[in-house]
């Protein structure tokens, strides 16, 4: 029995973060435990390489036209019929070739931006959003394709699965995590602002990105206060579950904080990330605080403490994420996958 395969297109640095590589992983690892044989495709240079555990890996030197023989060998020498593309919108626009060059591959996308229809090659698309949207057969370029969008569709790990919380009256374990690269140097600007003392202050944030020598030096700079530095996590849920409140700035994060029900200040890099993030933010989930470069010290200072201090706020947002999300995305995802593969399938053999 030949084992079924799906080929991950995807990419990760300092300036784009972990999100997109995140997000293929947790998508990866579900096939996996159905054993099809997952196969990665992410550029040379990414710092991520690394975290891609998955034996079948390659690498190109980019996804531009430079590279189309390149990317065109691995296609050719693949067995996969599947190809999940998770990219920025420059990359993803590269890669329109694949369609009519390959046209056994399903293409799958996952964005969390609703890129131009105009300009789709894909089969079947996703797009998580607290939003509500049309989901059904559009035209594309290339050809139709399927979007499925809404809150159903936020790929999860299963670490997030029932997980259930209670808010302590005293609250002081400060958790930050503002993407592995936090190319926008996020994190020190919160450990720059915020008041310290009677503070348990965790900072997540990987080697690769460009701050992280600078948050090193704060931290041994001020050994009297609480500060514990986190490398790198198998298990961000753990990490939410024992803190009181996460600073953060967006992307998937918003959300696992949904389930993992802690109460979250958000900063955001643009006011694109600070828009999405107001959807949960009008919902009484998170404080959408603002936009980093436009916030004061004080104003960061004033928001950590004043959600610590105010535990029935803190209930309130924990009873309310308990019912915005459920875990089982990535699942549903897989099975709109294989379902749309298989009518594929029956398409080509008409």
């Amino acid at each position: 029995m030949i084992r079924k395969s799906v080929l991950f297109i995807t990419n990760g640095n300092q300036e784009i973060g972990y999100g997109h590589v995140a997000r293929s992983l947790c998508i990866a690892e579900e096939f996996a435990s159905k054993n099809y044989e997952i196969v990665f495709l992410i550029l040379k240079d990414s710092p991520f390489r690394s975290r891609i555990h998955f034996k079948n890996v390659f690498t190109v030197d980019s996804f531009s036209i430079h590279s189309k023989a390149a990317i065109g060998n691995i296609l050719t020498q693949l067995e996969t019929e599947i190809a999940i593309i998770d990219l920025i919108e420059k990359e993803y626009d590269m890669l329109f070739w694949i369609r009519k060059e390959f046209p056994r591959l399903y293409i799958v996308t996952i964005t969390l931006f609703l890129f131009d229809f105009q300009k789709r090659y894909e089969h079947l698309s996703f797009f998580p959003s607290m939003a509500s949207g049309e989901t059904g057969t559009f035209s594309g370029k290339y050809g139709s394709f399927v979007l499925c969008q809404g809150k159903s569709y936020f790929p999860f790990r299963r670490e997030f699965k029932n997980i259930v919380r209670t808010q302590n009256k005293d609250a002081k374990k400060v958790l930050i995590s503002m993407g592995g690269s936090d190319p926008y140097n996020l994190t020190a600007l919160v450990l720059g602002s915020i008041t310290l003392s009677d503070l348990s202050v965790s900072i997540i944030l990987s080697p690769v990105a460009e701050s992280f020598q600078e948050v090193q030096a704060f931290i041994y700079n001020n050994k009297a206060y609480d500060l514990r530095l986190v490398e790198n996590t198998n298990n961000i849920a753990a990490e939410m579950c024992t803190h009181d409140i996460l600073i953060l700035n967006g992307g998937l994060t918003r959300y696992e904080a949904c389930l993992a029900q802690i109460p979250f200040i958000a900063i955001s890099i643009h006011e694109t990330q600070f828009n999405i993030t107001q959807l949960l933010a009008d919902q009484g989930i998170g404080i959408n605080l603002g936009i980093g470069r436009l916030l004061s010290a004080k104003e960061i200072n004033t928001a950590v403490f004043s959600l610590l201090q105010d535990y029935p706020l803190r209930r309130k947002m924990t009873a309310k994420m308990r019912e915005i999300l459920d875990p089982d995305g990535a699942e549903r995802i897989i099975d709109q996958i294989i379902s749309g593969k298989s009518n594929f399938s029956d398409e080509k053999n008409d």
